[in-house]
């Protein structure tokens, strides 16, 4: 039992030391239960999960993330239950998110909302882009998005 636990948190960093791009830091995730799944290419963690790496944290109860298994290269993160993502001053929440690594984006699913400070964005689902000042937000069927923007200064006349 013991060697099997050994096993699989060295079979865990090597996935992390991998993954890694060469101007990114490392992904780090702490929660209270992992399983490896080595020939699926999947981890999948439970138990108050949180992801980090460069400035972004995502939370959640649950997340699997799925790599290559051969070349052991990051593809993607699924998240669900109560996620929560923080980035700077922005702060989003959704049921579900999917983290592109490739494209640094995060899909956000079900009640999605990303505030920063007063302002906010909400609707079914927000496509938050990670490098970029930029999302896109969609309803759903007889629901609208909505947006809140404060001003803090009037604009000169």
């Amino acid at each position: 039992m013991k060697a099997l636990l050994i096993a699989s948190i060295i079979h865990l960093l090597v996935l992390v030391a991998w993954s890694q791009e060469p101007a990114q830091a490392p992904l780090r995730i702490t929660s209270d239960r992992l399983e490896i799944l080595g020939t699926e290419g999947k981890a999948e963690f439970s138990g108050d999960v949180v992801a980090r790496r460069d400035d972004v944290v995502l939370y959640a109860a649950k997340m699997d993330v799925y790599y290559h298994p051969e070349t052991r290269a990051l593809e993607r993160i699924e998240a669900s239950g109560d996620v929560r993502v923080v980035q700077a001053e922005r702060v989003a929440t959704a049921k579900s998110a999917v983290y592109e690594v490739s494209g640094r984006k995060i899909l956000l699913t079900g009640d999605a909302r990303v505030n920063r400070g007063a302002d906010f964005i909400e609707g079914e689902q927000i496509e938050l882009y990670l490098d970029e000042e930029r999302s896109l937000v969609k309803g759903n069927q007889g629901q609208r998005v909505n947006a809140v923007f404060q001003s803090l200064e009037e604009p000169a006349k």
